[in-house]
């Protein structure tokens, strides 16, 4: 078990080269970062289709990456919308989410009215909420040095109630010699940006593209702006390269059958959680006309659309929330920032050893069979 990005850049090169010879010491670490991490995403993309949770080395492999009851916010959609269908809640995917382990809605039905023919009914008399969603989308900044380093002292800047609240990047990014390696920026602001009621996506969310930029999403009424700024130098006084947009707001309605202690406008509520039935989009029509496969109470059905998940309700039920359990993008494995892999248990010797395989296949090594043999042997799944 590697406990430092060192360790694993060492393992490499040593993989790579004949004894004492440093033949083929070619790899630069940005390099060796890039592949250490392609790796260990195929390894996570491999145990989560092979059925992790059947298989126990997998399911501790992955187990850091595992988040668990995770409350996603309900939300209505307007007829309008482009995934609008009758008897349907979405909710929008986390910024970290790659892939669903298991899906529950909480439940509501009626116990006045245990024969209603129609719970949609009460969306009209039940209290509906406004949910005031924030979006900015900001484009990567681009640097005026001319010279190494570049993007020196990289920032986020948001602006709550006038005042700028800044977010900076550690300083072993400040050293990036080439301008193509601005993804590190890019991946350590992704992984590591944190502020209360706000996210950051790249190019996607929604249904919208905004290619080369970070999204930023808040709930926050008094945040309004958001910028990106970087400087040629130390030396500099004020940012060379300077990205901003502002927030644009837009409502959405949201259930709230149940209210705390107050009387709830659906009467005789009852509220309970059960797990979904996740279905493939292209079943969802076909099920949808035999009443057979209908969703009930006991087993809503749910679907993936873009970076939604969808939540299917009946005339008996009404959905008020939708939870998940999913496994998130792993972090990238960086030298720079001393970031090791994530996964547990023997996993990141195996990524390792799959990343000589890779790299001798790439370079045409001689050794290449052998090592593919000795992986086989030596970290099977």
């Amino acid at each position: 078990m590697y406990t430092t990005a060192l360790e694993m850049h060492i393992e490499v090169l040593q993989g790579l080269q004949k004894v004492a010879a440093y033949e083929e010491d070619m790899f630069n670490p940005e390099e060796i970062d890039l592949h250490l991490t392609k790796q260990q995403n195929r390894l996570v993309e491999e145990i989560v289709t092979r059925r992790f949770q059947d298989i126990q080395t997998g399911l501790d492999f992955i187990r850091p990456l595992m988040v668990k009851n995770k409350k996603l916010q309900v939300i209505l959609p307007a007829a309008s919308d482009v995934i609008y269908e009758p008897n349907m809640v979405y909710a929008v995917l986390p910024a970290n989410y790659l892939h669903l382990t298991t899906d529950r809605s909480r439940v509501i039905t009626s116990s006045t009215y245990p024969y209603c023919d129609d719970m949609s009914s009460f969306k009209t008399t039940a209290v509906l909420n406004t949910y005031n969603e924030k979006v900015a989308a900001v484009q990567m900044v681009t640097t005026t040095a001319t010279v190494a380093p570049f993007y020196y002292n990289f920032k986020v800047v948001l602006t709550k109630a006038g005042n700028p609240v800044e977010f900076t990047v550690p300083t072993a990014l400040n050293n990036i010699k080439s301008k193509n390696s601005s993804f590190s920026i890019s991946n350590y602001i992704l992984e590591n940006y944190a502020f209360p009621q706000t996210q950051v996506y790249w190019e996607y969310y929604r249904d919208n593209y905004y290619p080369n930029a970070f999204v930023f999403v808040t709930t926050d009424p008094e945040i309004t702006a958001v910028s990106l700024t970087t400087q040629v130098s130390s030396s500099d006084t004020n940012p060379a390269g300077v990205s901003t947009a502002n927030f644009v707001s837009t409502n959405y309605t949201i259930p709230n059958y149940v209210s705390g202690t107050t009387l709830p406008q659906i009467p005789g509520y009852i509220s309970t959680y059960t797990a979904n039935l996740l279905v493939e989009a292209d079943e969802l029509y076909e099920q949808s006309l035999n009443k057979f496969y209908k969703p009930v109470k006991t087993n809503p059905r749910s679907s993936l659309a873009s970076n939604f998940i969808l939540g299917y309700e009946s005339k008996n039920f009404l959905i008020s929330e939708l939870i998940i359990d999913y496994i998130r993008i792993p972090r990238q494995i960086s030298l720079s920032l001393d970031q090791v892999s994530e996964l547990a248990g023997n996993a990141p010797s195996i990524i390792v050893d799959r990343t000589i395989e890779y790299l001798k296949l790439t370079i045409e090594n001689p050794a290449y069979i052998g090592t593919v043999q000795d992986n086989k042997l030596r970290n099977p799944i």
